[in-house]
């Protein structure tokens, strides 16, 4: 197993990282989606008691693959928040802050409610609904085009890996359809949905932060 994976797509090298993102070689493009800041906040405020110590540890992975990647620009592919505004945002500005070189940019999920004011006040260059960059089309919500491959999130793709016996792993993976691709949930808090792939699909796994492309014979 690799923590890293090297995927062509559409003509472009895609780099797969087991810390769920993609690095986009040709345009020195990280692709993250659903990171949810502010989600353990919101539960709090509910009375759910939820360690705040979650939205640091996102933070932190994707500090690791900015100085891993040293990307141009940041796709946030939605849901970069999960509901209204609390002092988690703040983490997200002062880590933006940091990193003068990255171009940090949204593709707006359907639970990114705060207003485009607020979010370009944490430091966010960008906000779109779809971003066409050829061969792909960037979305959060996972969409036919004509003519672009769709890159989406929004779903939290899993997979049930069946052993032999009654042995098996669910794992969050990164989805390849013959128009599609859908990203890992980034976010550590986060549930899984999950997919029953086609024969022609292809996944890889995330397992114990190493990747796994996973066998078609799985695949009922």
């Amino acid at each position: 197993m690799e923590t890293h994976i090297e995927y062509v797509c559409q003509n472009q090298l895609l780099i797969l990282s087991a810390k769920r993102a993609i690095f986009w070689q040709a345009q020195r493009a990280l692709l993250v989606a659903d990171l949810h800041l502010g989600k353990a906040g919101h539960f709090r405020k509910a009375g759910i008691a939820l360690p705040a110590s979650i939205t640091p540890i996102d933070l932190l992975r994707l500090e690791d693959l900015i100085k891993e990647f040293q990307p141009a620009i940041c796709y946030f592919l939605g849901d970069l928040f999960h509901s209204d505004y609390n002092k988690e945002f703040l983490l997200l500005k002062d880590f933006i802050r940091k990193y003068t070189t990255v171009e940090f940019v949204l593709i707006k999920g359907n639970h990114d409610i705060v207003t485009d004011q607020q979010i370009k006040a944490l430091g966010i260059a960008a906000i779109y609904e779809s971003l066409d960059i050829p061969p792909f089309q960037f979305t959060h919500h996972p969409q036919i085009d004509d003519k672009l491959y769709n890159i989406a999130g929004h779903l939290h793709p899993g997979y049930t890996i069946r052993g032999v016996g009654r042995q098996s792993i669910s794992t969050p993976v990164f989805y390849f359809g013959q128009h599609q691709a859908i990203l890992p949930a980034f976010s550590v808090f986060s549930g899984k949905a999950f997919i029953q792939p086609k024969p022609e699909d292809i996944l890889f796994g995330i397992v114990e932060d190493q990747l796994i492309e996973i066998d078609k014979s799985n695949f009922e």
